[in-house]
């Protein structure tokens, strides 16, 4: 990539043209998107450095190509796009030019009454605060391939007993970076959960599920983790839902050949209240993980159904053993 860094620039202008799509195609028809967006960012110290860095100027020309083949029961998409960059900054000598930022995705979903499948898988590499515009200014430097695959089967949907199983595998890679703490992972999860609906009213759940993440870090971290769980979801009213579940939880982490296991219960209990502009929810959660053991959260929100979208908003609180409490909230309007 040629960037190394992020780019606030004080000019931005933008123009994209893409084809117009409607919802589904027509049974068994096949649709392509050709799309074209044009980039250009300027600015002088985007970095806000001591002393301050030369001017940049950046030009991204992505080219799009997209397929969509849909029927009442399945749907199949294909993405791909790629990106022309041209730089003059401060750091490169005049002016260069490169392809690159290769973007693909594919998923497949087909779904009956009584059935549903959906398999998906991706590939993206760019630099690092493309994929996170918050990062600090040592997290940005560098460039990430990010790849995966997922995988889903539901069974039984109309019947008392359904069963669930599904899989996916998810992978990380960095280069040219300065933070230690952006290493390689790969991480594997499969899963299975058997649903039990005893009534209209009320849904049973049993589940396991496992994982196993590999991190290229200084003490090559290697997490297992594995839970089972019940649940119980229980129509109370027609406004009003609630869902519990009770798990327990084995850890196994392995560094420099060390393994260290903690194990524990976990826990959900929440409601979800239908009213007439939207739902008022709310989630108690104890979970656990390989760096932060124990967590607690509280936490409760409000959706709003408005002519001109749709208003969120959720407030909680959080606790670990060795962080302590934390605020946590978040608006979304859409």
């Amino acid at each position: 990539m040629l960037r190394s860094g992020s780019i606030r620039g004080a000019l931005l202008l933008g123009v994209a043209t893409v084809s117009a799509l409607p919802a589904v195609a027509q049974d068994g028809g096949l649709q392509m998107v050709i799309g074209l967006s044009q980039r250009l960012e300027t600015g002088t110290n985007t970095g806000l450095e001591v002393p301050a860095d030369g001017s940049e100027t950046i030009s991204t020309t992505r080219l799009s190509f997209g397929l969509i083949s849909a029927t009442e029961i399945s749907r199949l998409t294909f993405n791909a796009s790629s990106a022309l960059l041209i730089e003059n900054s401060f750091d490169t000598d005049g002016v260069v030019a490169d392809i690159g930022s290769p973007d693909l995705s594919f998923g497949f979903t087909r779904e009956v009454a009584s059935a549903a499948l959906e398999i998906s898988a991706r590939y993206r590499s760019d630099d690092v605060d493309a994929f996170d515009s918050s990062l600090s200014a040592d997290e940005r430097v560098g460039t990430l391939t990010d790849s995966g695959a997922s995988f889903r089967l539901e069974t039984g949907r109309t019947a008392s007993v359904g069963f669930v199983v599904g899989a996916s595998y998810d992978e990380a890679n960095y280069e040219d970076t300065v933070d230690p703490d952006l290493v390689d992972t790969r991480t594997a999860r499969a899963n299975g959960d058997v649903i039990l609906r005893f009534s209209e009213l009320v849904t049973g759940r049993l589940g396991l599920a496992y994982s196993h993440s590999e991190e290229d870090n200084a003490a090559q971290t290697v997490t297992d983790t594995a839970t089972a769980s019940a649940g119980l979801d229980y129509v109370l009213s027609e406004r009003l839902t609630l869902a519990a579940s009770l798990g327990y939880t084995e850890i196994d982490t392995e560094e420099l050949g060390l393994v260290d296991t903690s194990s524990g219960p976990v826990g959900r209990l929440g409601f979800v209240y239908g009213m007439s502009n939207g739902t008022l929810n709310g989630e108690a959660v104890v979970s656990r993980s390989s760096d932060e053991d124990v967590r607690t959260t509280l936490a409760i929100g409000r959706e709003l159904a408005l002519p001109a979208g749709a208003l969120s908003a959720r407030s909680g609180q959080t606790r670990t053993g060795g962080a302590g409490t934390d605020s946590r909230g978040a608006v979304i309007w859409r």
